[in-house]
């Protein structure tokens, strides 16, 4: 089994704002790195949380 395992926990202070959750096209940059995860054939895919991760799990059931 392969796993994959995504970094989300990122605080963003220099940026002022949560990098993850930026719009890139129609999806916050959390969910559109974790859909390219999961297309890449891994059976399972990993994503660590940590600042803001209510925002950041709402971003991913989008």
């Amino acid at each position: 089994m392969e796993s994959a395992v995504v970094l989300a926990a990122g605080a963003s202070t220099r940026m002022g704002t949560q990098k993850l959750l930026l719009p890139l096209g129609n999806d916050p940059l959390v969910r559109r790195v974790v859909k390219a995860v999961c297309g890449a054939g891994f059976d399972e895919v990993l994503v660590v949380v940590g600042s803001e991760h209510e925002q950041v799990v709402r971003a991913l059931d989008g």
